[in-house]
């Protein structure tokens, strides 16, 4: 069991060049954390490169997927591997550098008054730098479309950094909703199983964008 403790899962394919100096700044930044790399079989060989630098270290630990990829799968097999391992809470962002790893601590601490903390680059204080208007255009229709399907009231980021309670993150509304969609599900389906997902939580879920 990992009680109190966070699982950081980040999704790679062709990370090769940022998965050392990413892996270690998170693993200095957030003490009180593991990092879980979910690689989906990159040619560029980013698993091995992180095993190479990290593979002695405890609190790193990766996964290696096969088959169909997609961010949506490689979030939801690392949700699993949280929950299966007993973690308390799940982080996830990506191993690019377009989330900070700095925000972590900040996301981890807000989760003791909100179920799910989500660093959006659209609520107050957020920001996109250098993207070009197509990528901002389909940023935002995926935000609006994942909103009304959700039915999340919260100014998120489908691709955000995010932090949640072990309990919601099982619940896997996010990484399913990532996958159906790539699969082509129809809304309907979607919006009635996250929010079937959501009615059979034992509470409210509570939000809070950072």
């Amino acid at each position: 069991m990992n009680a109190d403790r966070t699982l950081i899962v980040v999704p790679t394919y062709n990370e090769r060049e940022n998965v050392g100096a990413l892996v270690a700044q998170l693993l200095q930044v957030a003490p009180d954390a593991d990092v879980l790399m979910v690689d989906d079989n990159s040619p560029d060989g980013t698993l091995a490169a992180a095993e190479q630098l990290f593979g002695t270290n405890p609190r790193f630990s990766s996964l290696r997927r096969t088959g169909s990829r997609g961010i949506g799968r490689s979030l939801w097999d690392g949700y699993r591997v949280a929950v299966e391992r007993g973690y308390s809470r799940v982080a996830q962002l990506d191993a690019d550098f377009s989330h900070d790893p700095n925000m972590l601590p900040a996301m981890i601490n807000a989760t003791r008054d909100a179920d799910v903390v989500i660093g959006s680059r659209y609520c107050r204080g957020g920001r996109v730098a250098n993207w070009p208007w197509h990528r901002r255009l389909l940023s935002r229709f995926a935000n609006k479309y994942v909103a009304r399907v959700a039915g999340v009231t919260v100014d998120g980021d489908v691709v955000a950094a995010q932090c949640g309670e072990r309990p919601v993150v099982g619940l896997g509304g996010q990484a399913r909703l990532e996958e159906e969609r790539e699969e082509d599900a129809g809304r309907n389906e979607d919006q009635e199983r996250v929010q079937r997902d959501l009615a059979e939580h034992e509470r409210p879920v509570v939000g809070k964008d950072l």
